[in-house]
């Protein structure tokens, strides 16, 4: 539940306000089935710089075997997942012995329950994984918006620990409530930068709903988030937000949504530094239905430890005969009170034996350790069809984190290409060949970079 820096797309905000689950007839509530899934991956990778260290320490080749497994039972009332993964490694690293080792378990549970007025979803989560086998760019394909890491390298293992909680009822009345609760644990094992420390978030929320016609719809809601960290300082941060939000149907094709709250943050240090940050925020936005596409606006002020972030950003989304564009520019004024243009684009172009995707990103925020940042983020991505069974791939990517305002903080950038061809040999079996190149630069460390040669054969079966 922390204070968000960046306003993002407003048209995805508005469709996940007014999302209402589906409720079930009694006609309905039989079991449709239960789903069991399997994969196992084998890829042979010889890498010329694998720890990409200036000068090379030598040819590293590895051989990783992934073993998947993934269930699923759904009913038209809930619905029940569980995800297991983890890598059989041999690796031959320059100036280290070979071995085998398993590496990279992870763990999933998901259960959701939708009744005729209520709902309830439960989620748990655990991974581990070698940061020196991590490609950089992964966590920020996940998560672009993620405050933690900003693309470090390092040594060591990362174990990251999840659960969450949420409940609502009156989900069909004038009136309803909920409650969400939200564990996140990350530690770090064996690593030597000091920006990789062990933290734990807990945050919690109540919340009600208030449906006054059928067209205006309000929330108000009361959440607290705490964060601690075994950082140098022995960071302790506990924030409180109070929000009231007002969503309303102008006409078919316009809503606007009014947010109104106010935010109190109290961070102390074992260092013996005491930070306090508070007042009132709120955000303004509009989107309106267009025969192409939607068009909207947003305004948004916001705090954190730092202080105020004011932003403005205008969005449009442009559908296309052979594609899309969607496109978001606007300007942010942070804590340092500098002005910077952010936005986003996202283009596809499909043809019926392509497809080209463009995409660029540029957003500030606050991230764990109090640091302002600027994140951009930039790819390019062609697919080609050779055939019914083949394809070959093309993608560029980039990505830059950059501390900003602190002349000592670091600007980490990661630029990657991969190119594959992929077949099918059976309609269980795949295999795919490529190249791989990576360019890492540091402000501390001299710029670096690997070239990668891949071959992986895999096999994935459902049964019912």
């Amino acid at each position: 539940m922390r204070a968000s820096s960046r306003v993002s797309g407003f048209v995805a905000a508005a469709l996940a306000i007014h999302a209402v689950p589906r409720v079930a007839t009694p006609q309905e509530a039989e079991v449709t089935g239960l789903t069991q899934s399997f994969g196992i991956s084998s890829s042979v990778r010889v890498n010329d710089n694998f720890g990409l260290d200036e000068p090379s320490l030598g040819t590293t080749t590895l051989w990783d075997n992934t073993v998947t497994y993934d269930l699923l039972k759904e009913t038209p009332l809930d619905r029940l997942s569980l995800g297991l993964s983890g890598i059989f490694r041999f690796s031959d690293v320059p100036q280290q012995s070979s071995e085998f080792e398993f590496d990279s378990p992870s763990a999933a549970f998901n259960y959701g329950r939708f009744g005729a007025n209520s709902l309830l979803d439960l989620n748990l989560g655990y991974s581990e994984i070698d940061l020196n086998f991590e490609d950089p760019l992964r966590r920020i394909d996940e998560d672009f918006d993620s405050t933690d890491d900003d693309l470090i390298l390092d040594d060591g293992t990362r174990k990251t620990t999840n659960a969450g909680l949420e409940f609502e009822t009156g989900v069909s009345d004038p009136f309803g409530f909920g409650l969400s609760s939200n564990y996140l644990h990350v530690d770090y094992d064996d690593t030597t930068d000091p920006s990789l420390f062990e933290r734990e978030t807990i945050s919690n929320e109540v919340f009600g709903r208030f449906r006054f016609s059928p067209v205006l719809e309000g929330r108000l809601s009361f959440a607290q988030s705490d964060y601690q960290a075994e950082d140098a300082e022995g960071t302790d941060r506990t924030s409180k937000f109070t929000n009231f939000s007002l969503t309303y149907d102008i006409d078919p094709a316009t809503l606007l949504e009014a947010t109104i709250g106010y935010t109190d943050i109290d961070e102390t240090q074992e260092v013996g530094v005491d930070s306090r940050e508070r007042g009132v925020v709120g955000s303004l936005g509009l989107v309106r239905e267009m025969p192409n596409g939607n068009a909207g606006v947003e305004l948004g002020s916001d705090l954190s430890i730092n202080g105020r972030r004011n932003t403005i950003l205008f969005e449009r989304a442009l559908e296309l005969p052979l594609g899309g564009l969607e496109a978001g520019l606007g300007l942010t004024r942070g804590p340092l009170g500098e002005t910077n243009p952010i936005g986003n684009l996202q283009y596809t172009h499909e043809r019926p034996r392509s497809r080209l995707t463009v995409g660029f990103d540029r957003s500030y925020q606050t991230n764990d350790r109090s640091e302002e940042t600027r994140r951009t983020r930039a790819f390019l991505g062609y697919e080609f069809t050779i055939n019914p069974i083949s394809f070959m791939t093309f993608n560029l990517d980039y990505a830059s984190v950059s501390s900003i305002g602190d002349g000592t903080a670091e600007d980490n950038k990661v630029g990657t290409f991969r190119t594959a061809y992929v077949r099918d040999l059976t309609a269980d079996w795949d295999f795919s060949v490529g190249y791989k190149y990576i360019d890492y630069e540091t402000e501390s460390d001299p710029r670096a970079n690997s070239n990668e040669v891949f071959f992986t054969l895999s096999r994935s079966f459902t049964t019912r």
